[in-house]
């Protein structure tokens, strides 16, 4: 499991970043489970990305991460 820098959610391109996020949120082992806070992190970052408008999906799961915590 690889929990990505900030560097790396502002700048690895849309199908990369996409496939680690998905791994980091929906299959982390315990000890590594994102909190609330990062993913805050992490969407807040995706949003001042120039192809933030082709990653709604991922945004959206982040929302949807941050309010079921």
């Amino acid at each position: 499991m690889y929990v990505p820098t900030r560097k790396e959610v502002a700048k690895l391109g849309r199908k990369k970043i996409t496939s680690i996020l998905i791994d980091w949120m929906c299959r982390s082992p315990t000890e590594i489970i994102p909190s609330r806070t990062q993913i805050i992190e992490v969407r807040d970052i995706l949003l001042t990305r120039k192809d933030a408008d082709k990653l709604n999906g991922l945004i959206t799961m982040c929302n949807y991460y941050i309010t079921n915590d």
